[in-house]
C-alpha cells in the first residue's frame, strides 16, 4: 500500500511539473507553431512531444502502406513515400520476419547471427518502391521542419544527402544508428557523427542505448544501436539572431527543442544573452525548471553508479 502510495504520488508531482514547463511553452508558442518531421514513423509521435501540446505541427514519413492507413487515420499528416538521395529510382524493400526489422538494406546475417532470435532479420518477402529526396516532399507539403527525426533502419544518411536544404533550416536531429553493420553497407554511428561535424550541428548525447549479449538482451550486451542527438551550435543561433538572420519564432523554437530534450546547459547559455533574455522573459524561469528536472537526474545516477561501483569492485 504505501509503495503504491509513493508511486502515485511521485507521478503526480512529476505530472505537475511537466504541465507547468509545457504551459510555459505553449504560452511562447502561441502564435506559431514547432513543426517536427518523422521519418519512420510507423509507432506515432514520441511521447517527449506532449510538452509542447497543440502547438506541435507534425509531418509524418511512413512508405509502408499499413502503417501509413493507420496513421492517417490516427489524423496525423503522412507522407507516403520513400526517401532517397536521388529521386526515381526503383529501391527494393526487403520485408523482415519482423515487421521492425524491415530494411532496403540486406540483413548482415553473419554479424546478427552471433546472438539469439536472429531469424527475426530473415527476409520472408521482396517488394519496390520508387525513390523520392526529402527536399521535394517538403517544398511540397509547404512547410519547413524545425526539427527531424529518423529511423529507417540503416538508410539514414541517404535520406540526409537528399535534405540539403532542410538542413539549412534546421534546429535539430534525433536519429537512428549502429555501432555495427547490422545490415550490409549501412553507415555507422561514427559516419553519422561525421555527417554532422561538417556542418553546423553538434553531436550531443545517445539518448538511448540498445545492447546484446549472445544469449540475451539486456543492460550489460554489447551496444549496437543507439538514438543520437544532434542540435544546432547555439553560439551560431545567438549569432545569426543578433545578426537578425534567425527570427523570434526561431529563437522561440530552439528554446522549446533544448525544453523538450533537457538541454539545461545550453538553456543558460541562451539566458546568459541579455538580448535573447529581453525577448523572452519567461526563460529564466524555464531555465530553474528545466535544471531541477536534470539535477534529478543526475541524482539518481549518482546513486545508481555507487550500487554499480560495489557490484564491479571498482
Amino acid at each position: 500500500m504505501i509503495v503504491n502510495f509513493l508511486k502515485k504520488w511521485v507521478i503526480r508531482y512529476f505530472q505537475r511539473e511537466n504541465k507547468l514547463i509545457g504551459s510555459i511553452l505553449q504560452k511562447l508558442l502561441k502564435n506559431h507553431h514547432l513543426v517536427l518531421l518523422d521519418i519512420g514513423a510507423a509507432e506515432g509521435i514520441p511521447k517527449r512531444w506532449e510538452l509542447i501540446g497543440d502547438n506541435l505541427e507534425s509531418i509524418l514519413i511512413e512508405p509502408h502502406p499499413k502503417s501509413a492507413i493507420e496513421l492517417r487515420n490516427m489524423g496525423f499528416e503522412v507522407i507516403d513515400k520513400v526517401l532517397h538521395s536521388t529521386a526515381g529510382i526503383e529501391l527494393d524493400f526487403n520485408l523482415a520476419e519482423k515487421k521492425m526489422c524491415s530494411s532496403f538494406l540486406e540483413p548482415n546475417m553473419k554479424h546478427i547471427e552471433k546472438f539469439s532470435n536472429s531469424e527475426r532479420f530473415q527476409i520472408v518477402e521482396k517488394t519496390s518502391f520508387k525513390t523520392a529526396t526529402l527536399d521535394e516532399e517538403i517544398e511540397k507539403s509547404n512547410k519547413k521542419p524545425d526539427f527531424i527525426k529518423i529511423d529507417v533502419e540503416g538508410t539514414e544518411l541517404e535520406v540526409l544527402r537528399g535534405a540539403s536544404k532542410c538542413l539549412k533550416n534546421l534546429l535539430g536531429v534525433e536519429i537512428e544508428s549502429c555501432f555495427f553493420p547490422l545490415r550490409k553497407d549501412q553507415p555507422l554511428v561514427s559516419d553519422v557523427i561525421a555527417f554532422f561535424a561538417k556542418r553546423d550541428f553538434e553531436f550531443i548525447d545517445f539518448l538511448s542505448i540498445i545492447r546484446w549479449e549472445r544469449q540475451k538482451y539486456r543492460y550489460t550486451g554489447q551496444p549496437q544501436i543507439a538514438d543520437l542527438l544532434f542540435l544546432l551550435k547555439p553560439e551560431v543561433l545567438i549569432q545569426r539572431f543578433n545578426k537578425k538572420v534567425y527570427s523570434k519564432k526561431m529563437l522561440i523554437n530552439y528554446v522549446a527543442v533544448l525544453t523538450v530534450y533537457l538541454r539545461s546547459d545550453y538553456l543558460r547559455l541562451l539566458n546568459e544573452e541579455k538580448s535573447i533574455r529581453k525577448v523572452i522573459p519567461e526563460l529564466t524561469n524555464l531555465c530553474e525548471l528545466v535544471e531541477k528536472k536534470v539535477g534529478r537526474i543526475n541524482l539518481v545516477e549518482d546513486y545508481s553508479n555507487i550500487l554499480k561501483n560495489k557490484i564491479y569492485n571498482l
